[in-house]
């Protein structure tokens, strides 16, 4: 039988004085005296420039969404309160993952192992699932592309410096590999445009763009683009009858190159570089037709973005969530509002994230900060947030359960009626006592039937 789960990300600003897990034991404790769980779905200690901002958060009437202060507002819908904190996937790779999805619902990690062999995690069935060895000789991370809902194909530098293929169909499972010749410097990159296009990019020997094309049913030969490479490219489509290109130049900065079927290919385009500059090869992926994301990692390891959106480019922005890459980022999609990105981390394992986008109203982010005032004085938290964007933040000094008691207030929970706080020696032993957190000293601290009926009837409960 599915239990209803409570889903929630943390993200910190300032660290408690109690620590994050003992809040999420507290709050798995309460939950469960009415057969609920409790998800811990990721976390990130966060270090945006505008930090010093939202460390002293005033919260106002906090009665709601309607009371909202501006300071809330701004923590609320800023861009990292829209991305998850980083998973860790497990493994031991070299270099850089890649992923893909054939379908909305299913997503592969492939990558080096350390034997040199392709490894893949695949997530199915709304799971993620063990690491598996595909065996093989690589000199370099792999390339991994999709052609249809069950086809799914990975693109290898040998040991022979030469690209390799090997394919998966639902119908007959993987191929044997096969050598598409070439002599190339590190990874290959893949794209479709449309169910019977595929191409290969690389960085050729002459360090130009190189291209072996898959149209009418067979491989065609390797041709020349030019340009001047310092790592290996990128590419994506944004639709069927467009491509385009990213690589680093000499001069450490992205070039852009695009194909459209009416146009044929553009000139180079420099898209610039983050202030730091940035190490290895960019990344880029497209969610769907009108936006374009690329990806770099700068000198210190944080994952940087450059998007394209509105027919325009924007600026380099700076991931500021305690991430540190050691290869270069994979992003991938699922579908038109889903974006992750995988990482290989400074341990050598696997690690991703993914951007809320359109869903950012099911998933709910708990800010962590130094002080929370309104109503006239200090608080331990406050749960009042916008309607589309759930989220409570919680202080530094707050007691073992106000993680759970301001979650429940998100899930519309209300203070308990009648309680006399003045009175001497009164301990509550409810979660939502209006007398302060504090003072529950009997754990777990309850929740009763009305309140669970509340809790499950809640848009953001999941089953599990």
């Amino acid at each position: 039988m599915a239990t209803p789960t409570v889903r929630f990300h943390t993200k910190v600003l300032e660290a408690p004085s109690t620590s994050l897990d003992t809040m999420i034991e507290s709050m798995r404790q309460a939950y469960a005296t009415q057969g609920i769980g409790v998800e811990h779905v990721s976390a990130a200690i966060l270090e945006i420039p505008e930090r010093d901002l939202f460390l002293d958060i005033d919260t106002g009437a906090c009665a709601g969404s309607a009371s909202v202060t501006d300071e809330q507002r701004a923590l609320f819908t800023h861009g990292i309160a829209d991305w998850s904190g980083w998973f860790n996937h497990g493994g031991q790779i070299q270099g850089a993952p890649t992923t893909v999805s054939r379908n909305s619902s299913v997503c592969n990690i492939y990558a080096r192992g350390m034997d040199d062999a392709l490894w893949q995690c695949a997530f199915w069935e709304g799971r993620w699932h063990d690491w598996g060895r595909l065996g093989g000789g690589l000199s370099a991370p792999p390339a991994a592309g999709t052609m249809g809902p069950d086809h799914e194909h990975v693109f290898v530098r040998g040991t022979d410096g030469a690209v390799w293929q090997i394919f998966w169909t639902q119908s007959a499972g993987w191929s044997q590999w096969f050598n598409l010749g070439g002599q190339i410097k590190g990874a290959p990159t893949t794209v479709s445009r449309d169910p019977s296009v595929c191409n290969v990019y690389a960085r050729g020997m002459d360090d130009g763009l190189w291209q072996r094309a898959w149209w009418d049913n067979r491989w065609h030969d390797w041709t020349s683009l030019g340009g001047g490479l310092s790592a290996a490219p990128a590419a994506d489509s944004m639709r069927p009858g467009h491509e385009h290109v990213f690589v680093r130049g000499t001069d450490g900065a992205v070039y852009h190159r695009f194909w459209t079927q009416d146009g044929g290919w553009s000139e180079w385009f420099n898209l610039g570089a983050p202030p730091p500059g940035f190490e290895g090869a960019p990344s880029t992926i497209s969610r769907n037709p009108e936006s374009c994301n690329v990806y770099v990692r700068s000198p210190d390891g944080a994952l940087w973005q450059r998007p394209w959106f509105g027919g325009t480019w924007h600026g380099w922005a700076r991931h500021d969530d305690g991430g540190r890459l050691s290869a270069e980022p994979a992003p991938g999609t699922m579908g038109p509002d889903h974006e992750h990105v995988f990482v290989r981390g400074l341990d050598g394992s696997v690690w991703s994230k993914w951007w809320f986008g359109a869903h950012r109203d099911r998933e709910l982010v708990v800010f962590f900060v130094r002080t929370v005032t309104g109503n006239g004085g200090s608080l331990n938290g406050c749960a009042a947030c916008p309607d589309d964007r759930p989220a409570a933040v919680v202080a530094s000094y707050a007691s073992t359960w106000t993680l759970a008691h301001e979650i429940g207030h998100v899930l519309d929970l209300n203070h308990l009626s009648g309680e006399n706080c003045a009175m001497a020696g009164y301990q509550p032993t409810r979660l939502m006592t209006g007398c302060g957190t504090g003072r529950i000293v009997d754990p777990p601290a309850e929740l009763d039937g009305g309140e669970r009926s509340t809790v499950v009837s809640n848009p953001l409960i999941v089953q599990r």
